[in-house]
């Protein structure tokens, strides 16, 4: 990478990278903690995202729920 990371403008690709690298039938657990986050559903439209961020809520987050989200994706045929 030629830049320094950046989780809003580099998701997309990240999560791709690292689909490819998941067995078959494998998950990714992607969670965040910058609030102005916006998952690019659009361009992850061959995947399956599932938002799980209510089950994963840390306490000591739970005064600021929008501080954490948390997804589960799989490849889109294992859905």
């Amino acid at each position: 990478m030629a830049e320094t990371f950046d989780v809003q403008r580099d998701h997309v690709d990240l999560i791709h990278s690292v689909m490819r690298l998941l067995a078959p039938g494998g998950t990714l657990i992607f969670s965040k903690n910058l609030r102005k986050f916006k998952i690019d559903s659009k361009a992850l439209a061959d995947l399956k995202v599932t938002d799980i961020s209510a089950k994963t809520l840390p306490r000591d987050y739970a005064r600021n729920p929008q501080i954490h989200n948390c997804w589960q994706i799989s490849r889109g045929e294992e859905a």
